[in-house]
């Protein structure tokens, strides 16, 4: 297959965008690549030059970090219960998240899109987590994408990769990315001192967003509604624009039925208008709620409460000492024969890129052998 720029996949036909992004939950401007024009929209992209962004005094938000043209980069997470109805819901709004953490090792825009909607998800399930509990969720797929995997922990620290990490190079089609057979999800829950729970599901949607909400309801057996959005804009330096993900969970004697319906309406097409902007006023979440629960149920029953949840930030836990933790487990014989060599190990964490670089003494050190 012949490759294309590694911008975005574009028609020189039609210069819309090719199937690659057409499948995609996305809002695209201007790529972050001179190889595309200037004047390039994607078809669905709702601008807002002139916004306010959302400042709900009640909710303390009212100073995080916007741009010149009102764009709030700072990452927020709320939860909250719909009290009459028992189901819990959570919204995070993580630009920076994602900026951060989803080009960190060049990805195209199509990788880095689906990274950043995972990154995303992962931030709206860190209220499910208990104290000191992490969630490792590993995505498979049988086409070009080979895997996705996020890590998050119950303090809101996520971190994730994507390989490979240059998709538009390789793959034209939604076909091409996730292949003809169903993946699967991988999810392990553990503390600092036991495995918690693991399972494993298959991801037949080709979405790792619907695959995983698949996977909270087939394997946790707890009906969920999750969806992402991500929408880049032309800034290379603030190249996230839009960065939200919404989720809602059945609690004890929810009515399945209510939650099936809600669940339809966060793909329905005014649900997804606001995922689509950028907050733009006082009370955007509860407009969200609003549009959620309207038609489906009285306004006496759409009561809530919404509480502020941790900020998830994008965070890398790998440090000297673990990485010497990981060396330790080399066999015996093959410790010897290196420090006979006198050679060094330098290992990089394949999260952020930091290496780490162990000499013949600082072996010999970890290793507790003796100079000979």
């Amino acid at each position: 297959m012949a490759k294309t720029p590694r911008s975005l996949a574009v028609d020189s036909d039609t210069k819309r965008i090719s199937p690659l992004f057409a499948w995609h939950e996305a809002t695209v401007n201007m790529p972050f690549c001179s190889q595309m024009p200037q004047s390039f929209q994607y078809p669905d992209l709702e601008r807002s030059k002139n916004c306010n962004c959302i400042s709900v005094d009640s909710l303390n938000i009212s100073g995080r970090t916007k741009n010149e043209v009102g764009i709030m980069y700072e990452s927020c997470m709320y939860r909250g219960i719909l009290e009459k109805l028992n189901i819990r819901f959570a919204w995070a709004w993580c630009p920076d998240l994602v900026k951060v953490g989803a080009f960190r090792h060049g990805e195209d825009a199509a990788s880095a899109h689906l990274l950043g909607r995972c990154l995303c998800a992962a931030a709206v399930l860190v209220p499910l987590l208990g104290d000191d509990e992490r969630w490792v969720i590993r995505w498979e797929y049988t086409g070009v994408l080979r895997s996705i995997l996020v890590e998050f922990g119950h303090r809101g620290d996520i971190r994730g990769i994507i390989n490979p990490c240059d998709l538009v190079d390789y793959a034209a089609t939604e076909a091409d990315v996730f292949g003809e057979e169903p993946g699967k999800v991988f999810v392990t829950q553990s503390t600092s001192q036991k495995v918690l729970h693991s399972g494993v599901s298959e991801a037949p949607l080709g979405d790792p967003v619907r695959d995983l909400e698949y996977f909270l309801c087939i394997s946790h057996q707890i009906e969920t509604g999750l969806v992402a959005m991500i929408g880049f804009s032309g800034d290379e330096e603030q190249p996230v624009e839009i960065a939200q993900s919404f989720m809602i969970q059945a609690l004890p004697d929810c009515d399945l039925e209510i939650l099936d319906r809600l669940r339809q309406k966060l793909q329905s097409p005014e649900f997804r208008r606001f995922l689509r902007r950028v907050p733009d006023c006082d009370n955007y979440l509860e407009k969200m709620l609003h549009c959620l629960l309207q038609d489906e149920v009285a306004k006496e029953d759409g009561a809530y409460s919404i509480y502020e949840g941790v900020k998830p930030v994008w965070q890398c836990l790998c440090n000297r000492q673990q990485i010497g933790k990981a060396l330790a487990a080399i066999p015996p014989d093959e410790q010897k024969r290196m420090l006979a060599n006198g050679e060094s190990v330098r290992v990089r964490c394949e999260f952020c890129g930091e290496n780490y670089e162990f000499g013949p003494d600082a072996l010999r050190e970890l290793w507790r052998v003796d100079e000979p």
